[in-house]
């Protein structure tokens, strides 16, 4: 049987996400109760939805809060610094922040489902600003109050492994069967520098430049089953239209693909991720400023050329040097070659795994052909980490390091057993096959203290005062 796996499509949708912030009045979802919520939903017209629920939070009336906002809070709007807040605010972490900066008296909180003071309700693309004026209420549990406030200790659904797929091994045999096709591609830059407005754009991140594709270039390379490759296509292409064109070109390349082998055949792509040739920081992108320039040289440009705005320096000479080497083809031999030397020493084809940890992860239970039970009752998980110690414990011995490697370790819970099941201790030999873990009550006479000041038979439980 074919050890091939097949994907039937492959795409890739990028857009700039931008939350549209809350608006105008929104009901209250079915699934509260309509009366004694403890919600006051503000019945607004207009976009300040978030600024009229803060205003009611801070200037609450006895009758229909809800009601007559400008009558009741038109007074009070001067008392919020709105200063670079969108209209429309966002439910963003980034935004609150800002907020909370502009109005240093004022302290709210806001989650994504249950919040502390508003509550940001939904209705397929639009969204809507709520009091909360009694969590008790809305809530209705005391106990669930202190996890609604992002306190600590919340609570957690472990799940166990199902105990017919406990075992973990090696599994991904159709690692072991090269891939037939390979496609390498380089997508490339050029920045430009973003205007004052668009730097000044909320974000999680400082932004400086604009990416902006110029062109690629790609290959196709097909591998047989005795480890011999050719190129069979390529393409460089650089215009405007970079982006539709690849996509147009890749797709074109899986049909042709599918029909040499009369089924849908697995494409890897794999980009420029070798740690060598990943030297986006040493591309001359950002001189000059015309593009065109740019593809009418026939030369690397100068060093001095290669200033990144993003680290503000230059690059060193050896980065330099290494710019005038590396191209595609160059990354094509380097990965085949990688590809053939893992697949004669290990018997796995790197290019199905997404990361080094994962090849690895295989490369070690297929060599060693070990077998290991994974804890799949919670009792016999907890007697584990009950024994863990925890804190600062230091210990030391010649060949610490070499002897703890050698040392056998877990690899299945057999059965709980009795107190009388279990031999003298101090028989039981270093290197046997069958381990305990004990649970036992010590006691220590009170003239061993000191002995065992440096080194307790057991953790402490004891806080650390400040000074």
């Amino acid at each position: 049987a074919s050890a091939t796996s097949r994907r039937e499509e492959f795409s890739i949708e990028i857009a700039d996400f931008n939350p549209i912030g809350p608006t105008a009045y929104i009901p209250l979802p079915e699934t509260l109760p309509k009366h004694n919520n403890g919600i006051i939903n503000i019945q607004n017209d207009d976009d300040w939805c978030f600024r009229w629920s803060v205003l009611g939070a801070l200037h609450p009336v006895k009758v229909h809060l809800e009601r007559n906002l400008h009558h009741l809070y038109g007074a009070f709007m001067e008392e919020l610094n709105m200063d670079d807040i969108p209209i429309l605010v966002p439910a963003s972490t980034l935004v609150y922040k800002k907020f909370e900066e502009n109005n240093p008296e004022i302290k709210r909180r806001v989650d994504e489902y249950k919040q502390v003071n508003l509550l940001v309700i939904t209705e397929e693309e639009r969204s809507h600003y709520c009091i909360i004026k009694d969590l008790h209420k809305l809530i209705r549990y005391n106990e669930h109050l202190p996890k609604c406030k992002g306190l600590n200790n919340a609570p957690q659904q472990p799940q166990m492994p199902v105990k017919n797929r406990s075992i973990k091994a090696f599994y991904n045999h159709k690692c072991m069967q090269p891939n037939p096709y390979h496609i390498f591609w380089n997508l490339e830059m050029l920045t430009e520098k973003l205007t004052s407005e668009k730097k000044t754009k909320l974000t999680h991140t400082e932004r400086l430049q604009m990416h902006k594709p110029c062109g690629y270039c790609y290959i196709v390379v097909h591998m047989n089953s005795s480890l011999n490759y050719e190129i069979i296509s390529h393409d460089l292409y650089r215009d405007p239209d970079v982006l539709e064109r690849f996509v147009t070109k890749i797709e074109k390349k899986l049909a042709n693909i599918q029909e040499d082998l009369f089924v849908s055949a697995e494409m890897i792509i794999a980009p420029k991720n070798l740690k060598a040739y990943n030297k986006e920081s040493c591309m001359e992108k950002e001189h000059p400023k015309k593009k065109e320039k740019k593809f009418d040289k026939t030369s690397l440009p100068s060093k001095k050329d290669f200033y990144s705005l993003l680290s503000q320096q230059n690059i060193s000479k050896e980065d330099y040097e290494h710019a005038q080497k590396t191209n595609v083809l160059l990354l094509v031999d380097v990965f085949i070659n990688y590809i053939i030397i893992c697949l004669k020493d290990d018997g796995l084809d790197s290019s199905h795994y997404v990361s080094a940890s994962g090849m690895f992860n295989d490369s070690l239970y297929k060599s060693s052909r070990v077998e290991l039970k994974l804890m799949a009752d919670m009792d016999e998980y907890l007697i584990v980490e009950n024994g863990i110690y925890r804190g600062m414990t230091m210990a030391n011995m010649n060949a610490l390091y070499s002897d703890a490697m050698t040392q056998y370790m877990l690899t299945e819970i057999l059965d709980k057993v009795s107190p009388e099941e279990v031999p003298d201790i101090q028989s039981i030999a270093s290197d046997t096959k069958i381990s305990y873990i004990l649970k036992v009550d010590l006691e220590a006479p009170v003239y061993l203290y000191n002995y065992f000041a440096d080194y307790p038979l057991v953790p402490e439980k004891q806080i650390i005062s400040e000074n």
